[in-house]
């Protein structure tokens, strides 16, 4: 006897739409999560060019009430499912039974690209300023000597002239090493370039006045360190911190993290003796092997326009020089192949036009040395120059919304600056003489 009235469908029909049913919810399900994906996709790259939307028949679920295939044995003179094929939205899926997602978004809704916090800057070249940056109009602001690094002598009693005649060679570099007291590579040369400003300040000038309308005062090194992440290794790049304050709108950066090992003293000394052998004092009284020569430069960092938007900033800082010939100023390295080394490249365009002095040295000996330009206009300085931009925009930017005297630490960390501000008092470093003279 059949189990079912005339014209049903049989078991083997009935079976055959359930698995087809199923298939065709495991396609709408499918359909569903490429939807969000792109979804998703769209708003977290909303800064690039939009994604394809999805064709008419993705967006849309194809809807069949019954499979097209007509079971034998069924007047299918009205069946529904030999009518044209129809489409229903997703929005209308739950009048099937089928789940649902929400529409695209349109493009005004799409989420903004997610962006760092305030105050963390990616070390990301896709970041830097499209625009041509320089280091433009370096002028030498003035000059001064010191000794043990904390003491004032005359401005040039330590400046050094490069020989006219070269000296006997070779030369023993470690000759009185036993005498000599290791006081390199400290960090009050800060204080010093703040006590040069307040001594070379005339009568009725404002601080902006003193230091040339700059934006930033600070030391060569600090302006290297902003840069030094696009050549240095990772394993070679330490943490730094830098200090920052703004006093009658001028911004002073200060680096905390100095090193000072006895283990350099060798090497130290023998840089010392290298540049006394090839070098004659310009003031030929009272000297010592560790006396140091600073000039005070400015320069603008910044592209060549004058909108407000891209204003360059000005920034004066102190340099050391080893040596000077003529109008260059010259560093003396241990090395052949000095002139090469990016570091090297970016210290002599700080202070340009600048060379350098490759020593060749073996066992403790001078064998011999070779003056080298330095090329200002390479790759690594082009890039630096870009990168110190940057970095004091994003500095100055903070430090404009901020009271005067609001202590900012700058710090480098992996492939991230932080700026943050600080209540550590122990990180202040203005002298109070020099605050005094300007308030």
């Amino acid at each position: 006897m059949n189990p079912y009235p005339f014209n049903d469908p049989r078991r083997e029909d009935v079976e055959r739409l359930r698995e087809e049913l199923l298939r065709a919810r495991e396609k709408v399900r499918r359909n569903e999560e490429t939807i969000q994906n792109l979804g998703i996709l769209l708003a977290t790259k909303a800064s690039q060019p939009p994604a394809q939307p999805p064709s008419y028949h993705t967006y849309y679920a194809p809807h069949r009430p019954l499979p097209p295939r007509v079971p034998s044995g069924i007047g299918t003179q009205n069946a529904s499912w030999m009518s044209s094929q129809t489409f229903l939205p997703y929005s209308r899926a739950p009048d099937l039974g089928l789940p649902s997602v929400p529409p695209l978004q349109s493009e005004s809704s799409r989420a903004p690209p997610v962006a760092p916090p305030e105050g963390i800057i990616k070390l990301d070249p896709s970041s830097l300023h499209p625009t041509t940056i320089g280091i433009r109009n370096l002028r030498l602001y003035g000059e001064f000597s010191c000794r043990d690094g904390n003491s004032f002598l005359r401005p040039t009693q330590a400046k050094r002239q490069l020989k006219r005649a070269p000296p006997a060679l070779p030369t023993d570099l470690m000759r009185g090493i036993d005498d000599y007291f290791f006081a390199e590579e400290k960090n009050e040369r800060f204080d010093l370039l703040l006590r040069w400003i307040t001594e070379n300040t005339e009568i009725g000038e404002n601080l902006s006045e003193s230091v040339d309308q700059s934006d930033f005062v600070c030391l060569r090194g600090t302006l290297v360190r902003f840069a030094e992440h696009i050549y240095l290794s990772k394993n070679k790049m330490r943490s730094i911190q830098i200090a920052a304050t703004k006093v009658k709108d001028v911004i002073f950066l200060f680096e905390h993290t100095w090193y000072h090992t006895e283990s350099r003293k060798s090497s130290t000394y023998q840089k010392l003796r290298c540049t006394e052998v090839v070098c004659d004092y310009e003031d030929t009284n009272d000297h010592d092997l560790s006396d140091e020569y600073f000039v005070v430069l400015t320069a603008d960092f910044g592209p060549k326009t004058k909108l407000e938007e891209h204003k360059p900033l000005r920034v004066l800082y102190a340099a050391k020089v080893d040596l000077v010939d003529g109008e260059e100023r010259c560093s003396v390295k241990m090395s052949s192949k000095a002139a090469s080394n990016p570091n090297a490249q970016l210290q002599g365009s700080l202070m340009a036009p600048s060379s350098i002095i490759e020593c060749r040295v073996d066992n403790g000996q001078l064998i011999s040395y070779n003056k080298v330009p330095l090329d200002s206009s390479t790759a690594v300085v082009k890039d630096s120059a870009k990168w110190i931009y940057k970095l004091l925009r994003e500095v100055k930017e903070r430090m404009d919304r901020e009271p005067e005297g609001t202590l900012m630490m700058i710090e480098r960390e992996d492939d991230q600056f932080k700026i943050n501000k600080s209540d550590d008092q122990s990180r202040r470093f203005m002298s109070k003489s020099f605050l005094r003279k300007f308030s």
